[in-house]
Parts: structure tokens; sequence; C-alpha cells
């Protein structure tokens, strides 16, 4: 069986507490990287010595993973105002063009033999002949 529902709206607030988790979660991964990259740089230089960074940047090695929560921030702040912008551009043109139909398909799923199947329901008699 075949249902056509049309999305009128996407409400804010869940999209925008979504969207915060996941570009915070994106912007620790890519702060760690590039924390890495950065300390690395860092102690390569220190390894071969004198260094360019040096003289405007003593503690780039160190400095590296402070990029962890920057990044994190970063991401999650502005990936946020991002997604919320969508969200009303979507919601304003859905109003005036109407919304995205999706067409969804009501699947019946078989029994699988893990648990108990459920008991039969007997037929009543009709007015009390059996």
């Amino acid at each position: 069986m075949r249902k056509t529902f049309e999305m009128r709206r996407i409400p804010v607030w869940p999209v925008m507490r979504v969207v915060f988790i996941i570009f915070l979660i994106v912007g620790i991964i890519v702060g760690i990287m590039y924390g890495f990259m950065i300390s690395s740089l860092g102690l390569l230089f220190s390894a071969l010595g004198e260094s360019p960074l040096d003289e405007g940047f003593p503690l780039i090695g160190n400095l590296g993973f402070l990029m962890i929560p920057i990044l994190a921030i970063f991401y999650a702040v502005f990936g946020t105002i991002a997604a919320i912008i969508w969200v009303v551009i979507y919601n304003t043109t859905a109003s005036v063009v109407g919304g995205i139909e999706l067409e969804l398909e009501e699947k019946m799923m078989p029994f699988s033999g893990g648990a108990a199947a459920p008991p039969a329901v007997a037929e009543e008699p009709a007015h009390g002949i059996e």
C-alpha cells in the first residue's frame, strides 16, 4: 500500500539540536586532525633546529591541540546557523509553492522465529451457537 505525504514544514528546534551535535562531533574530529598536523609540524621544525616559525610562533608544536575546541565550537556554531537558514528558506518556499512530496510504501514484516508467536485469536461463535 503506497501513501503520499507532503512535507510542508520542518521544525527548526529539532533540526538545530541534531545539527549542533553532528557538527560538534565533526569539529572535534577535524580539530584532532589539525592538532596532530600542527603539532607534528612543530616537532619537525624543532628537530631540524632553527625554524622560520620560531620568531613569530615559538610554541606552535604545543598549541596544535588548541585547535580541537576551537574548531569544534566553530563548526558547531556556524554549521547550526547555516542549517537554521536553510530550514527557514525551505519553510518559506514550501509555504508558497508546496513542500516535498514523499511516496512511502507500507510493508508487512514477516514473523521472525526468534520469539514466541503471538497467540491466535479464536473466533467467537455467532449468537452462542457452536
